[in-house]
C-alpha cells in the first residue's frame, strides 16, 4: 500500500480544527458550518480572522483556506506540509501516528545507486570509480554506502540517506574514523606532489565525477581529522577545501596547523560564497565550468600547474 492509497481514510479521521489550532489557529468564531480561525500561516498578521474551515458541497473530508494575502487551502495533509515545511509523504507520516494508524511500508522501490548519483548530476562511473552500494539500515530505509577504503580492506564507512529531508542525513560505525576517505588516493597524490583535503565525502565524489583519478581525500568534518595522519601528506602541496559555514573554517585552521611541518605547502581554497560546499557548488555547474572556476580558484591562492585528472 503507498501513501496514496491511505490518504481517504487518514482525512476521514483528522480532526481538521484541532489540527488547526495545534499549528498555531486561534478560533475565532463558528457559523454557517465554517470555523474561522486567526490565520497560522507564517508572516501573516491576521487581525481580521480570514482562515476557515469548511465541509465541501460535494462531500468527503473537511478542508481549510486562508482567504487573505495568503491565498492557500487543501486538505489536512496540505496543511502540514504548508506550515512545517515537510514533504507530503512525511505529513501523512506524521499524522498517521497522530491518529494511531499502523504505518504501513510503500511499496515504491528506491532508486538504484547508479539512479541516485543521477538525481545529484553524477555520471554512473562515479558508483563503481567509488565502490558505492545501497544498503538499509535498522529501519529498513534506503541508504547510499560509502565505503573508506584501504589496502584491500573496508575498516569504515558512511551510510548517506536516499532521502535528502531525512532528519539523519549520515550513518556511521561507533568508534573514532580510523582513515581518510579515499585515503588509496594518497598514492596518486605522491605521485604528483599535491592532494586535495575536502571537507566532506560527497565533496570527494562531486571532484570524481568531473575528474579522472584525482588526488583527493575526503574529512567528514572538523571532529573526524586526526593530527596523526599529518606524515602521511609530508612533501605534498596540499590544498584544503572546507564547506562556506564557521565548521568550514575550523575545519581549514586544523588542517592547515597540523600540516605546517610535514607539508611542503598548505593553501586554503575558497568555495564561491554562494555555494555551502564543493557539491553544492559542482551541482550548479557543467563539468567544464566547473573545472574553469576551481582552477582560477586555486590560483588564486596557489599560482601553478595543477595536474587533476590521471
Amino acid at each position: 500500500m503507498t501513501h496514496t492509497d491511505r490518504i481517504p481514510d487518514l482525512l476521514a479521521r483528522v480532526d481538521l480544527d484541532a489540527l488547526v489550532a495545534r499549528h498555531g489557529g486561534r478560533e475565532a468564531r463558528r457559523t454557517g458550518g465554517r470555523t474561522y480561525f486567526h490565520c497560522p500561516g507564517p508572516g501573516h498578521d491576521d487581525r481580521t480572522p480570514s482562515f476557515d474551515t469548511y465541509q465541501p458541497a460535494n462531500g468527503g473530508a473537511r478542508r481549510w483556506a486562508c482567504r487573505s494575502v495568503c491565498s492557500r487551502g487543501g486538505d489536512a495533509i496540505d496543511l502540514v506540509v504548508w506550515l512545517t515545511g515537510c514533504t507530503k509523504a512525511q505529513a501523512i507520516d506524521q499524522l498517521a501516528s497522530e491518529e494511531g494508524m499502523v504505518e504501513r511500508p510503500s511499496l515504491v522501490e528506491p532508486p538504484s545507486v547508479a539512479q541516485w548519483c543521477a538525481l545529484r548530476g553524477w555520471g554512473p562511473w562515479v558508483a563503481s570509480e567509488l565502490g558505492l552500494t545501497l544498503v538499509k539500515d535498522k529501519f529498513g530505509r534506503p541508504r547510499v554506502r560509502f565505503p573508506f577504503r584501504f589496502e584491500g580492506g573496508v575498516p569504515y564507512h558512511q551510510d548517506r540517506a536516499i532521502d535528502d529531508a531525512a532528519k539523519v542525513r549520515w550513518l556511521s560505525p561507533t568508534g573514532r574514523q580510523p582513515i581518510a576517505y579515499e585515503a588509496e588516493r594518497l598514492r596518486i597524490a605522491h605521485e604528483r606532489g599535491h592532494v586535495f583535503i575536502l571537507e566532506g565525502v560527497t565533496d570527494v565524489a562531486a571532484i570524481v565525477d568531473v575528474y579522472s583519478a584525482p588526488a583527493a581525500v575526503g574529512i567528514p568534518g572538523v571532529g573526524a581529522w586526526r593530527s596523526s595522519w599529518a606524515p602521511s601528506f609530508k612533501g605534498l602541496v596540499v590544498y584544503v577545501i572546507g564547506d562556506n559555514d564557521e565548521a568550514g573554517g575550523k575545519f581549514r585552521a586544523r588542517v592547515t596547523a597540523d600540516l605546517q611541518h610535514d607539508a611542503r605547502s598548505v593553501c586554503n581554497v575558497h568555495v564561491p560564497k554562494e555555494f555551502k560546499d564543493v557539491a553544492d557548488w559542482r551541482a550548479a555547474r557543467d563539468p567544464q565550468d566547473f573545472d574553469d572556476e576551481l582552477m582560477a580558484a586555486v590560483e588564486a591562492v596557489a599560482p601553478g600547474s595543477v595536474r587533476m585528472a590521471g
